[in-house]
């Protein structure tokens, strides 16, 4: 659902076509005149909305900021970011899974508050069997 606050957003960015002419979620704090803590605001509001936006294909380039792609050669880039960032989340859930199952949890299980309990039994007994 669009927003009033991301309609505001959407004017800003989508002056800004192409990666040079990017905008930071600082800027767009500045420019709206709110606090910029709010920055984080702005980046939900920008993937809540984003794809609701229309005339603009807003990619995003990390230390430059978003912007409306004015090329197949920007959107693939920002592509190519978005695929490395979920390739790299993957391999962190896949260690982390791995590491969970090492010591009894199973999260993808459907008993996962059992496993956890079990899980954290098992940790709270292997420490104090180290430190008998």
């Amino acid at each position: 659902m669009r927003t009033s606050e991301g309609d505001q957003i959407h004017e800003l960015i989508r002056a800004r076509r192409g990666r040079a002419q990017a905008i930071s979620t600082l800027e767009i704090c500045l420019q709206l005149g709110w606090p910029a803590s709010r920055y984080r605001l702005v980046e939900q509001i920008i993937s809540d909305e984003s794809m609701l936006w229309p005339h603009c294909l807003v990619c995003f380039a990390p230390c430059v900021g978003y912007f409306c792609a004015a090329s197949h050669e920007e959107a693939f880039a920002c592509e190519s970011w978005l695929r490395a960032l979920r390739d790299e989340a993957q391999m962190k859930l896949d260690t982390f899974t791995a590491q969970c199952r090492k010591i009894g949890l199973h999260l993808s299980d459907g008993h996962f508050d059992e496993g956890v309990t079990a899980g954290i039994a098992a940790i709270m007994t292997a420490k104090q069997t180290q430190t008998s």
